[in-house]
């Protein structure tokens, strides 16, 4: 009897033995995730140099010699791959990248189709500066249609009555009233969900340029604020529609009201550009 006692696993052991082999699957689990991770972000970065080089080939070729017809053509090819043309600079692509990101080709000058920037909205660390100004220029661009029925663009929001002489108004892409419909707005014409990636319009001045338009800075930032700290700083690049130049820097993160409701911001009063 008592060596049969010996040989039995006492109910102590047995919860050991059971922890130790949760343990062991939680972590081949992270492991699997991790690896699928690992090969989806290098899967998606292969594609992306094939549609590059693809694209380089084409222009090389001479054949093509617009943008967005060159990329037409390098789709063409491709068994997979959606593209969409937002603007004559500014083409992006959905079905390359296996993590559901959409890859984003732009051209910083439109006389110079050899110089093009390729990111993908899950995989690349940041975005590049280019795809910046390309979605800010499409803002400028914009006309929405809101809850009531009628349009309004930039020039019309910093026109109305409450905010025409109020040089600290400002359009966020948080805000509940006009900010949603301009981020819908830019999902439509990019295919990129850009509810992740927080943009403010401050206007320059209230003064009309020679155009009749306003000037404005347009920052972006990549990081989700909607449950940071106010006072923590993010990452941000900045767009000056008057000088067309970028700068990149950190910003601190507020709560606005907006109609008694509260949202998350980039207060860019504190903008801290970075150093050179």
């Amino acid at each position: 009897m008592r060596e049969d006692a010996r040989k039995a696993f006492t109910l102590v052991e047995m919860l050991i033995v059971i922890i130790v082999i949760g343990i062991l699957a939680g972590l081949m689990m992270i492991s699997s995730g991790s690896a699928t991770d690992k090969a989806e972000e290098t899967a998606c970065l292969n594609n992306r140099k094939i549609l590059q080089k693809e694209y380089g080939i084409r222009r090389a070729e001479g054949a093509l010699t617009n943008f967005v017809l060159i990329m037409d053509d390098v789709l063409k090819d491709q068994t997979k791959g959606k593209g969409k043309s937002s603007s004559p600079t500014f083409y992006s692509i959905s079905g390359v990248c296996p993590a559901h990101g959409v890859v984003a080709f732009a051209l910083p000058d439109i006389t110079d189709t050899s110089r093009v920037t390729v990111a993908c909205t899950v995989h690349s660390d940041t975005l590049d500066d280019t795809l910046f100004v390309q979605l800010s220029k499409l803002l400028m661009e914009a006309s929405v249609t809101i809850s009531n029925g009628s349009k309004t663009d930039l020039k019309s929001y910093f026109n109305a009555s409450n905010r025409v002489n109020d040089p600290n108004a400002t359009l966020d892409s948080t805000g509940p009233n006009f900010g949603m419909y301009f981020v819908e707005y830019l999902k439509n014409v990019t295919g990129i969900d850009l509810s992740s990636y927080p943009w403010q319009v401050q206007r320059k001045s209230t003064e009309l340029n020679d155009k009749g338009n306003y000037d404005y800075s347009i920052s972006w930032t990549t990081q989700n604020i909607s449950n940071l700290k106010d006072g923590t700083w993010v990452s941000v690049t900045q767009y000056d529609t008057e000088t067309g130049t970028t700068v990149t820097g950190k910003a601190q993160v507020s709560t606005k009201k907006v109609d008694d409701k509260t949202i998350k911001v980039v207060d860019m009063s504190n903008f801290k550009p970075d150093p050179h």
